[in-house]
């Protein structure tokens, strides 16, 4: 599923069209990765900067951002037993900053924790 494409809105704006070419270029990447886009449950694009994938395994989301998608959601599946080591119970994981991943524990959602723990992307 792809949620934030509003059809029909005023788009005197433009911003519709943003939504619906970052759901173009996530789906694009993903499918170079078909074992990757047979895991993602939806695609959120409500912010034109900020793709949120979701897989089917675990409903954390994951903030792509607006480039890589493809490589950093294979980079959160990587990383995915560590963290929930450290984190049991994740509501987000962002994986817009390089190297660095930022976590947000369930129950955490709006409170001033948002970067509660993080980790490299880069093996030890």
């Amino acid at each position: 599923f792809i949620y934030g494409l509003t059809p029909g809105v005023d788009d005197s704006d433009g911003s519709a069209d943003r939504h619906a070419a970052l759901a173009g270029r996530v789906l694009a990447d993903l499918q170079r990765r078909p074992d990757l886009a047979q895991k993602v449950s939806q695609v959120d694009v409500s912010n034109a900067n900020d793709a949120v994938v979701v897989l089917k395994e675990d409903g954390v989301e994951l903030h792509t951002g607006d480039a890589h998608f493809a490589d950093r959601v294979q980079s959160y599946h990587d990383l995915s037993p560590r963290l929930h080591e450290d984190v049991p119970l994740i509501d987000s994981v962002d994986l817009r900053f390089g190297d660095n991943v930022f976590v947000r524990p369930e129950g955490t959602a709006g409170k001033s924790t948002a970067s509660v723990a993080s980790a490299s992307r880069r093996k030890n």
